[in-house]
């Protein structure tokens, strides 16, 4: 069970890679976004975080969109997780994301920081998220990952930054190399350069 008063990710004060603010920051030789001071004042602030009020343990359509959730998640504690267990599960949790985007990625955000889920699930998670194709959460999904790559956990940075190379938004390349700024793991930020290399070709 989450508690009503966890954290949650607010995705409507950001700006998306469709509005003014951002299009006349993108430098359109190299898809790089260059950020602006009015934007974004630190690294820590790209995405922010607040206290959630959708997630009450009493609402039923919530916690309808958590058992589906729970549900889903079952294919990820199976002994033999093969490629067709891979897929049922990207498939079933991206029908989730796009029937009600900002409650079921509130879930998984408040799984993954309480804990509930740990490990190579986190992993799984944050791949599908990136994996699967609907445009209409795009951005919404997309700063969700970004988010991870703040993460004090090496595990949710490396996740996301594979969540964000499959998600294919050379937005990522400013969180990217921000994240690579105060990155203490030499290996997170070769993966780091990696994908940003994929968006600059």
């Amino acid at each position: 069970m989450l508690a009503s008063n966890a954290i949650g990710v607010n995705f409507h004060q950001l700006p998306s890679s469709s509005s003014p603010e951002v299009k006349q920051n993108l430098n359109p030789k190299r898809g790089l976004f260059q950020a602006n001071n009015i934007m974004f004042s630190n690294a820590k602030s790209f995405i922010r975080v607040i206290g959630s009020t959708s997630l009450d343990d009493n609402d039923i359509e919530i916690n309808k969109i958590r058992n589906r959730i729970d549900f889903s998640l079952r294919l990820l504690n199976y002994e033999y997780y093969d490629d067709f267990d891979k897929y049922t599960f990207t498939h079933q949790l991206g029908e989730i994301i796009a029937d009600n985007t900002d409650v079921a990625l509130d879930i998984l955000n408040n799984l993954i920081k309480n804990e509930i889920v740990i490990g190579i699930n986190i992993t799984h998670i944050l791949k599908a998220i990136g994996e699967f194709y609907h445009p209409d959460s795009h951005f919404e999904r997309f700063y969700f990952l970004s988010r991870f790559l703040f993460s004090d956990s090496t595990r949710e940075r490396d996740a996301a930054t594979l969540g964000l190379s499959l998600l294919n938004d050379d937005l990522a390349i400013f969180y990217l190399q921000k994240a690579m700024q105060v990155e203490s793991d030499p290996i997170l930020r070769k993966n780091y350069q990696k994908v940003i290399d994929q968006f600059e070709k």
